[in-house]
């Protein structure tokens, strides 16, 4: 007696055709589900420039979900967006308040160093402070600290914006403001009045006690443009300028950049100085810088030509500022001259200028292009946007 088959060879050549066809079509199906892998990008080809620049930011709200952002640009007008490959967020905040706001980057010793508005604030030292973390390649960060500052009084309330200076051959300095319950200011959208100060480390362990900084100088207690004349200062920054020409020892000069508080006012100033810490002397407005109100957080470069870049915050405030209701929030530049005699002149360059989306306060420094195209070219820093 014979076995039969199950099925005939013709009918078993016509089920493995019909299985291998099933098997193409389902890693088509899968191929074609998953999202193609981000190509790898380094500069421009004809940049051939030594200096790019690298921009940071946050997304509300309080960039406690995607935490830090960035973005880099080769002319210091366009900015692309830089995400991790795996898109996962850079930098998620986890002390203070678990809030990430005006990040403020710096690099020094081959290492990226990075601090921001960690806490909202309120009296005690537990919201008197600032986050501070550091990275070799902006993906890999060192474990979060909080920073205390120690102010000689018991009354302050606050630590905002926090603002990285990194010179080689000298200590870094933050700069940030702080408001006192022992002071008020009836005429702002603030119960309190903004001061300046200044800490400084040489190894971002050990601070120096805070030391406030006067923009219009330590004697000036009335109004420089008008106002009300209680000062009141936030969202500052420093920016080394080089050498003055025009004197004849040639020292080293500062612009002081920060935001003018107060009712009625709530615009961009500047000042400049001998040192990163001063003393200050306030620097006119010439052109568009003094136009800009209802405006925040400004940060500044050296572009390639010489010319000072300063990029901005608009904001629209509804509910204190009424001047400010009807301004469209954007990001914008100016392209400013270096002071001279006494003035600060700027011309409006936010037409010549692209920002990638939702970008908010933060910083902007300038990096050696190799650095940047060396982190571009691991593959583990790519150009888009994260997810939201």
């Amino acid at each position: 007696m014979t076995a039969s088959l199950p099925f005939s060879p013709a009918r078993t050549v016509t089920l493995l055709l019909a299985l291998l066809g099933a098997a193409l079509y389902l890693d088509r199906t899968e191929r074609a589900a998953k999202p193609a892998a981000a190509p790898v990008r380094t500069l421009p080809k004809d940049f051939d420039a030594a200096t790019a620049w690298v921009l940071t930011s946050f997304h509300e709200p309080n960039g406690a979900t995607r935490g830090l952002h960035l973005s880099y640009s080769a002319d210091g007008f366009r900015w692309t967006e830089l995400r991790a490959r795996d898109s996962k967020p850079m930098l998620v905040p986890k002390i203070g308040d678990r809030i990430l706001r005006d990040p403020s980057l710096c690099f020094r010793n081959n290492r990226f160093h990075l601090v921001w508005t960690s806490s909202w604030g309120g009296t005690g030292n537990a919201s008197l402070g600032f986050g501070y973390a550091s990275s070799a390649d902006l993906l890999t960060w060192s474990a979060q600290q909080f920073v205390r500052v120690r102010h000689e009084r018991a009354d302050a309330i606050n630590v905002w914006a926090p603002e990285l200076l990194c010179e080689a051959g000298a200590p870094v300095q933050v700069v940030f403001a702080s408001m006192f319950e022992g002071e008020s200011l009836p005429d702002s959208c603030e119960a309190h009045p903004q001061r300046l100060f200044s800490v400084h480390t040489s190894d971002f362990r050990t601070w120096s006690p805070p030391r406030e900084l006067h923009p219009a100088g330590r004697h000036e207690r009335t109004a420089l443009h008008g106002g009300p004349s209680t000062p009141s200062y936030i969202d500052a920054m420093v920016l080394p300028l080089g050498v003055d020409d025009t004197k004849e020892l040639r020292p080293k000069r500062y612009l002081l950049l920060y935001k003018d508080e107060r009712l009625g006012v709530k615009a961009l100033r500047a000042s400049v100085g001998g040192g990163p810490a001063g003393p200050w002397t306030p620097l006119k407005s010439v052109g568009e810088f003094g136009k800009v109100h209802c405006a925040e957080g400004p940060t500044a470069f050296i572009a390639s030509d010489g010319s000072i870049h300063v990029l901005y915050d608009r904001y629209r405030l509804d509910d204190c500022a009424h001047f400010c209701k009807d301004v469209t929030p954007r990001y914008g530049l100016l392209r400013c001259k270096p002071p001279e005699n006494g003035a600060f002149a700027c011309e409006e360059a936010s037409g010549r200028a692209s920002f990638t989306r939702e970008q908010r306060h933060g910083g902007a420094i300038a990096l050696p292009a190799p650095k940047l195209r060396a982190l571009l070219a691991t593959g583990a820093l790519v150009e888009g946007s994260a997810p939201a």
